[in-house]
C-alpha cells in the first residue's frame, strides 16, 4: 500500500528564529519508511479485526489458509519511526491486528505523526467482524460477516460484503452512501439477503435531509429486494437533487424501485443494477460527494470539513 506523498506549507511571517524553526519541523514530510510484515495460522480462528488510530486499512480474501499482513510505516524520522509497531492479539479465537504507538517519543503537533498504513489478505472462509481508524481511508473488499466499520475520518469503501455492514463516524455523508453500494452490490447477484438490511435503507431513503446519491443508492437496493420480497415499499414521489448528475442518478435508481412495486420489467444492463454499473460509477459519484466547504491539512494533506476540529487528526498540526 502506498500514501500518498504529503504536502508541504511554508508559514510566512515575522517571529524570529522560534517561529523559524516550528515551520521547519511542520514543513517536514513523512520521508522515512519501512515495511514491515507478518503471517498468521488461522487454526482455529473465526474471525479477524483490525483496530488503528492514524492509518489507511485494507482488507481483501483470497484463496489461502494464512493470513497476511503488510505494513507500510512512515515518519519524520528514525527515531519516530521506532515508536509505531504492528501487533496482534488473539481472544476468544478472534484475531485482532493493531498498531502499538509510543505518543511520549513523538512531538505532537510540530510534525506529523508516523503512520503504519496496513494491508491485511485473509482467508476467504474467515469472518472480517470490526475496523475502525479515527484518521485513515479504510477499503473492504469480498469479505464475509456482518461488518462493522468506525471511522471519525476518512472515506470508507465497502464492497461485495457477503452480510450487513454497519457503520459509525462522524463524517458521514461518504460512509452512508458505501454502505447503501455494499448492500446494492450484494443484491445484484443475490436479493433475497437484503432482508435484513431493509429496515437501515428505508431509514435511508425516508430522510428527506440526507444526499441525493445516497437516499438514490438506497432505492435502487430496495427495488432489487423488492423484485424478489414484495413487501410493498413505497417510492418517494421525489428526491431533490442540486445537479443534473445527481438527478438523473436518483431518476433512475427511482425507477428500478417504481418498476418493482408495479411487477414492471426495468433494464439494468446499463447504469443501474449491476456490479459493473457500481465498479465503474462509484469513484464518480464520491468526487461528486465531496463537500467543497472543508479543506486540506496543508502538512499532510487529509480532508477536514470546515466544522471539523482545530487540529488535524492525522498529524495533529493546527488548522
Amino acid at each position: 500500500m502506498t500514501r500518498q506523498s504529503s504536502r508541504r506549507s511554508v508559514l510566512a511571517g515575522a517571529g524570529g528564529g522560534v517561529l523559524c524553526g516550528v515551520a521547519g519541523c511542520l514543513s517536514r514530510s513523512r520521508d522515512v519508511e519501512q515495511t514491515v510484515t507478518k503471517t498468521h495460522t488461522t487454526d482455529e480462528l473465526r474471525a479477524v479485526t483490525v483496530s488503528t488510530t492514524l492509518s489507511d486499512v485494507d482488507v481483501h480474501t483470497a484463496s489461502t489458509d494464512a493470513i497476511d499482513i503488510e505494513g507500510q510505516k512512515a515518519a519524520v524520522s528514525r527515531d519516530d519511526l521506532e515508536s509505531i509497531g504492528l501487533a496482534t492479539v488473539i481472544d476468544d479465537d478472534i484475531l485482532d491486528i493493531s498498531v502499538d504507538r509510543d505518543d511520549a517519543r513523538t512531538v505532537f503537533g510540530l510534525r506529523p505523526d508516523p503512520v503504519l498504513d496496513l494491508s491485511v489478505t485473509v482467508p476467504d472462509r474467515l469472518e472480517v467482524r470490526r475496523i475502525d481508524s479515527k484518521a485513515g481511508d479504510l477499503e473492504v473488499e469480498n469479505a464475509v460477516g456482518n461488518l462493522q466499520i468506525t471511522s471519525e475520518t476518512g472515506d470508507v469503501s465497502a464492497t461485495a460484503v457477503e452480510g450487513i455492514v454497519s457503520a459509525a463516524t462522524e463524517t458521514g455523508d461518504l460512509v452512508r452512501y458505501h454502505l447503501c453500494t455494499a448492500l446494492t452490490a450484494v443484491g445484484c447477484e443475490h436479493p433475497g439477503k437484503l432482508v435484513d438490511g431493509r429496515d437501515a435503507l428505508v431509514t435511508r431513503l425516508s430522510d428527506a435531509d440526507d444526499n441525493p446519491y445516497i437516499r438514490g443508492q438506497a432505492a435502487g437496493a430496495l427495488g432489487l429486494l423488492e423484485s424478489v420480497d414484495g413487501e410493498g415499499i413505497t417510492a418517494p414521489s421525489e428526491i431533490e437533487a442540486e445537479t443534473d448528475e445527481a438527478a438523473e442518478f436518483v431518476r433512475s435508481r427511482l425507477a428500478v424501485l417504481r418498476a418493482a412495486e408495479t411487477e414492471s420489467s426495468v433494464d439494468r444492463t446499463g447504469s443501474v443494477g449491476t456490479l459493473d454499473s457500481l465498479r465503474s460509477g462509484t469513484e464518480e459519484v464520491v468526487d461528486a460527494m465531496m463537500t467543497p466547504d472543508g479543506d486540506e491539512c496543508p502538512h499532510c494533506g487529509l480532508s477536514i470539513p470546515e466544522d471539523g476540529p482545530p487540529m488535524c487528526p492525522r498529524c495533529g498540526a493546527p488548522r
